[in-house]
């Protein structure tokens, strides 16, 4: 019997052609990652590489660092919105 364990964990919620979030787990690092994806590009993101930080619509090669762990609550509240805002929703 081959034994084996995952370590890495990835979902795409689609939310129309184009449009998804990206969320990306790594357990063996505690990498997290949540991404709003539109045409192959990324709006608007938070993950904890190096620190946590969110990456603004206005600019998602930014680095807005946060001081703390958003909760899962607030990231997905945050994407919520930005879907709002890109799809005039």
């Amino acid at each position: 019997m081959r034994y084996f364990r995952l370590t890495q964990y990835s979902l795409r919620i689609i939310i129309s052609q184009g449009l998804f979030v990206e969320v990306y787990y790594n357990d063996e690092n505690e990498r997290q990652s949540y991404a709003l994806i539109s045409k192959d590009k990324r709006m608007f993101g938070c993950d904890n590489l190096l620190d946590w930080h969110y990456h603004p619509l206005a600019n998602p090669e930014q680095h807005d660092f946060c001081g703390k762990a958003p909760s899962l609550q607030e990231i997905f509240t945050e994407l919520k919105n930005t879907v709002a805002i890109v799809t005039g929703t």
